[in-house]
């Protein structure tokens, strides 16, 4: 029989900022280092306790021109908006750039729903070469590429549970007080706090306004602790985070660096700008020889070998993250990329390895047996354990 279980979910509350909470002292004397993802794509490691190549989930956008959405914008000059956003920065052509997107997402998808993922600031005319697939978007999927996710595991042993967050229930605030309906009425109550991350990515970790957050999170969870306590004194908790962040230090526009090879992007190459690494396709040999060669000067990053691929489980067995992948150093975010442009981060995260810093946390109420450290891939089988699942 299932156990009643709350399960909280900090987005970016790392390791090191438990300090700044004030979560029950057992918790926190029971937390373990969760080592986060490689990059990106938590959400479905975590759900599913499957690596990236398992599930096909990784970053943002994958490379997928056949199927999409965006395919149908190939037959529109958009490479003339891209030229003249990156020459011109008045203002008029920023709010015509922004309202150009929102048109391009509403024909694609055909309303404006938080639900598909923003365009960001990725080149109008690249648009076409990907398909958006979000990893919070785990939780409507029973499985992820053939392996269960914990929601789908759920539905399927007839527990009842309720999922708030993102994107559904967009605020913390909300996220806590449906959560107090919730832990009324489910057997499994997963509540996914969100806002910190935000917060963290442009101020800081150590910022005044982290310091509200967090001191405002401690309040809601402790409330939530204390109702499902008194509403199921033989439950179980459950608290852990994704990842945390390492503060940027510099920046590097690779951009540039590259296109200053002269090869002709979308012709000879591609590529795709995150904040902590770049992924590159090559349509001909010369080509990649070219681009590796360059890649190998830059001292602020690396190429991501293969077998760093195997082991952090991004061996995919298609073309969908790149050919190659470029990483940068910790403290180092790649400047203009294609989410936050030109817009710099006080804090980012997605390194390959996580350093430190970038370290998540776990903790629970139950006497099970856990190391000081933990990868994210075995949180999954620890809450079904928990969860007596």
């Amino acid at each position: 029989m299932a156990k009643k279980t709350l399960i909280i979910f900090i987005d970016a509350l790392g390791y090191d900022l438990l300090k700044k909470t004030s979560f029950p002292p057992d918790l926190l004397n029971r937390t373990v280092k969760l080592i986060p993802n490689y990059g990106f794509g938590e959400a479905a490691v975590m759900w599913t306790g499957e690596l990236p190549e398992k599930t096909n989930r990784w970053t943002e956008f994958q490379y997928n021109p056949k199927f999409s959405p965006f395919r149908w914008t190939r037959f529109f000059p958009l490479g003339i908006f891209d030229i003249l956003r990156e020459k011109f920065s008045f203002k008029p052509l920023k709010y015509f750039d922004f309202g150009l997107r929102k048109v391009i997402e509403l024909i694609t998808t055909g309303s404006l729903s938080e639900s598909f993922p923003s365009t960001y600031q990725i080149p109008l005319s690249k648009l076409r070469y990907f398909l958006p697939v979000h990893d919070w978007q785990t939780y409507q999927f029973n499985s992820l590429n053939g392996y269960p996710t914990l929601f789908g595991i759920l539905k399927e042993r007839g527990i009842k549970y309720q999922y708030i967050g993102y994107p559904k229930v967009k605020t913390d605030y909300e996220v806590y007080k449906k959560s107090r309906e919730a832990i009324k009425e489910c057997e499994v109550v997963i509540s996914f706090f969100s806002e910190l991350d935000s917060i963290e990515h442009w101020h800081g970790k150590e910022s005044i306004k982290v310091s509200k957050k967090i001191n405002e999170l401690s309040k809601f969870i402790n409330d939530l602790i204390n109702l499902f306590k008194k509403n199921n004194p033989k439950g179980s908790l459950i608290i852990f985070s994704d990842h945390g962040m390492s503060k940027v230090e510099k920046t590097i526009d690779l951009m540039t660096q590259i296109r200053k090879i002269g090869l002709k992007e979308g012709i000879d190459y591609l590529a795709f700008y995150d904040a902590t690494l770049v992924r590159l396709w090559f349509f001909d040999q010369k080509s990649k020889r070219k681009i590796i060669e360059k890649l190998s000067t830059i001292k602020e990053g690396r190429i991501f070998q293969d077998n760093e691929r195997k082991e952090a489980g991004l061996k995919f067995k298609n073309r969908a993250f790149g050919d190659i992948i470029f990483v940068v150093n910790p403290g180092i975010m790649i400047s203009p990329n294609y989410f936050q442009g030109k817009k710099i981060f006080n804090s980012v995260h997605g390194h390959c390895p996580p350093p430190p810093e970038e370290f998540a946390f776990f903790t629970t109420d139950q006497g099970i047996k856990l190391g000081a450290m933990m990868r994210i891939k075995d949180l999954f089988n620890v809450i079904l354990n928990i969860i007596n699942i």
